[in-house]
C-alpha cells in the first residue's frame, strides 16, 4: 500500500509541474500580445483576443501531438527549449496564415514579429525558472527518486555518475546490481539481481535502469518479468556498442521496431 502511495505521489508531482507549465504558457502568450499592443498604441480588443486564442489552441494541439507537457526530468534543457520554440513557431505561422484570409484582422507584420520575439523570450525564461525551482526543491529532498542500475555496462555507469553530479534532478543512486564476477565487484555494487528484485518489492527503489548486454537477453527478460510485480519504473539502456556495429539505425515496419543488419545502396524503398 505504501508503494502505491509513493507511485501516486510521483504522478501527482508530475501533473502539478505540467499544470504550472500550461498556465505559464497561456499567461505569457496573452500577456505578450497585450504588451505589444500597449507599446504600439493599439487597443487590445476581441480581434486581438481571438488571435491569441487561435494561437493558443494550435500550441496546445501541437503540445499534445509532440507529448510536450510531460516530465522533462533528466532531459537536457536545450532539448526542451528547442521543442518549445518549435511548437511556438509553428503555432504563430499557422495562426498568421489562418487569419490572413479574413479582412477583419488587420494585424501588421511587425506586431506578429514583436509578439513572437517577446513571447519566445518569456517562454524560455519561465521554463528556466520552473526547472530551477523544481531542481531546488528536489535538491532539498522533495520528490526524491531512488534509482538503481541492473548490469555492468559502461552506459549504466555513466548514467549513474551523471545522476550523482546533478543532484538537482532528484535522482539518488542506490547502487549497481549484477551477479558477482571472478574479478571482484566495484564499490557501487549493491547486490545481485535477486537482491534488486527484493529491494524493488520492498519499495526501496523507484526506477530501475537495465544496462546489460544483448547476449543476456534471457536474463533481461526474466528480470523484467520479476520487476513487473513491483511499483518501480523499469527502463532499458540499449547496448550502444552493439547498436553501433549494427549501423545504429532503428527503423519501424508496421509499428514493429527493426534494426537493419545489411542494406544495399540500390534499395530505394
Amino acid at each position: 500500500m505504501t508503494n502505491l502511495k509513493k507511485r501516486e505521489r510521483a504522478k501527482t508531482n508530475a501533473s502539478l509541474i505540467s499544470m504550472v507549465q500550461r498556465f505559464s504558457d497561456i499567461t505569457i502568450m496573452f500577456a505578450g500580445l497585450w504588451l505589444v499592443c500597449e507599446v504600439s498604441g493599439l487597443s487590445f480588443l476581441y480581434m486581438q483576443l481571438l488571435v491569441a486564442l487561435i494561437t493558443l489552441v494550435v500550441f496546445q494541439m501541437l503540445g499534445g501531438i509532440t507529448d510536450f507537457y510531460r516530465s522533462w526530468r533528466g532531459v537536457r534543457a536545450a532539448t526542451e527549449f528547442a521543442l518549445l520554440l518549435q511548437n511556438w513557431t509553428l503555432s504563430v505561422i499557422f495562426s498568421a496564415g489562418l487569419v490572413a484570409f479574413n479582412n477583419d484582422f488587420d494585424t501588421q507584420l511587425k506586431i506578429w514579429l514583436a509578439w513572437y520575439g517577446l513571447t519566445s523570450i518569456g517562454l524560455v525564461v519561465c521554463r528556466s525558472c520552473i526547472r530551477i525551482g523544481a531542481g531546488w526543491l528536489r535538491n532539498h529532498g522533495y520528490n526524491k527518486r531512488m534509482v538503481a542500475v541492473a548490469g555492468d555496462l559502461a552506459a549504466g555507469q555513466m548514467l549513474m555518475e551523471s545522476f550523482r553530479n546533478q543532484p538537482w534532478l532528484g535522482f539518488e543512486v542506490v547502487g549497481v546490481y549484477h551477479d558477482p564476477k571472478p574479478g571482484g565487484v566495484s564499490n557501487d555494487w549493491a547486490g545481485n539481481l535477486q537482491q534488486l528484485v527484493e529491494d524493488a518489492k520492498a519499495g526501496k527503489i523507484h526506477n530501475v535502469y537495465i544496462a546489460m548486454q544483448m547476449c543476456d537477453g534471457a536474463r533481461v527478460k526474466k528480470l523484467v518479468h520479476q520487476l513487473a510485480d513491483t511499483t518501480c519504473s523499469v527502463l532499458l539502456i540499449p547496448d550502444v556498442f552493439t547498436f553501433n556495429i549494427l549501423h545504429s539505425r532503428l527503423e519501424e515496419m508496421n509499428g514493429v521496431p527493426v534494426v537493419p543488419l545489411y542494406d544495399t545502396p540500390l534499395s530505394g524503398g
